[in-house]
């Protein structure tokens, strides 16, 4: 007995040598959430006749996201709609598909959660959990630029997000404030997984946004996971500065100041973050920092971040730097409005492309 708790327990023989390992709760929950929560999203069932469309939350190339509840359960979500034609149209087939694959897998505290997938004729679905808080994009206009513990906190997060998936092969290609999301107590979530991609070793396609575009991508000389602590180094200038380092009238000539890697900082930027930026941003692969003999461990454990307590930001413990308003479930404020446009008809090509949806 153990405070008035039965235990019980169940032998396992095994019937040759073996290697036993041993998870505890705490250790489990650091990783995947409270236990509740792993429960209920493993026995949630999420039904398209179900979901009840509200308001448009953004649009994109391939289509547009809107918030939507299940009437069934009353949960709310973001639904992402994705255009077929469009999708066709730009032959993004395989981007798509990687898109709904690796979010299936994934499951860390700060990568948006995927619950359910959907389609029809026209249209793919993607039912995501819903982050009332906004964009940290619109969070840095507002502020233009953040102080340097918000800093640290939001660069945290994206670190700890990227350790993971880079630990399953998966590198992500498209950091930006536009893509990061807050829920509602204002922790991180990494969305549009359009560009994520599985790797062995590297990689040719040119995509991402310009200004957070590494050098080799530029060169298509073959990239890999160094891709990402490039753009960690963008973002964390970005938010202490509030503009990014390379950033030309146009995206040849963001290229070229890419490429001629003229880093310039503004004085208001502290010491020890220049120090971190200028190591995430060497040209040279081999000598980025994330890119070296202690891989994530050297981003870990840079003095920019030593009063952050990673632990404790995993298990989501820490108080965050901004707490969004949010009056309800339903409350969309914190995101802008946009205009409806209707979708191109679609023409199956008899393919199957979509058979994974």
């Amino acid at each position: 007995m153990l405070y008035g708790v039965a235990r019980e327990y169940d032998a396992i023989v095994a019937s040759a040598t073996c290697l036993a390992a041993f998870l505890d709760q705490s250790a489990f929950e650091a990783v995947m959430g409270p236990i509740q929560d792993v429960l209920k999203r493993a026995t949630d069932v999420v039904k398209r006749e179900d979901l009840e469309e509200h308001k448009l939350l953004g649009v994109g190339t391939f289509g547009k996201v809107r918030l939507v509840r299940d009437k069934a359960s009353q949960r709310i979500f973001a639904m992402k709609i994705i255009s077929k034609s469009k999708v066709m149209q730009y032959n993004q087939q395989e981007h798509i598909i990687s898109e709904k694959n690796i979010l299936a897998e994934v499951d860390h505290p700060f990568l948006i959660q995927l619950i359910a997938t959907f389609k029809d004729t026209e249209r793919l679905y993607m039912v995501l959990e819903y982050c009332p808080g906004g964009e940290l994009f619109t969070l840095l206009q507002r502020h233009k630029r953040l102080k340097e513990e918000h800093c640290v906190f939001y660069a945290g997060s994206v670190m700890l997000a990227f350790e993971y998936l880079h630990e399953i092969s998966v590198i992500y290609r498209d950091l930006k404030p536009e893509n990061l999301l807050l829920d509602k107590q204002g922790y991180i979530k990494i969305c549009d997984f359009g560009f994520a991609k599985r790797i062995k070793d590297r990689t040719w396609t040119l995509c991402g946004t310009p200004e957070y575009l590494a050098p080799e991508i530029i060169r298509s000389k073959g990239h890999g996971r160094g891709v990402d602590w490039w753009a960690l180094g963008i973002l964390i200038y970005e938010m202490a500065a509030g503009f990014p380092p390379f950033c030309g009238d146009s995206a040849m000539q963001t290229y070229k100041l890419i490429l001629e890697g003229a880093l310039e900082f503004p004085r208001s930027m502290g010491h020890t973050t220049k120090d971190l930026v200028r190591r995430l941003l060497h040209p040279s692969v081999t000598k980025r920092l994330g890119c070296l003999r202690n891989a994530s461990a050297d981003v870990r454990l840079h003095r920019w971040f030593g009063d952050l307590d990673m632990q404790q930001l995993l298990r989501m413990k820490l108080p965050t730097p901004y707490t969004p308003t949010v009056r309800d479930a339903m409350d969309t404020s914190n995101f802008p409005h946009y205009d409806e446009a209707p979708d191109a008809p679609y023409e199956d090509d008899g393919s199957g492309w979509d058979d994974a949806f």
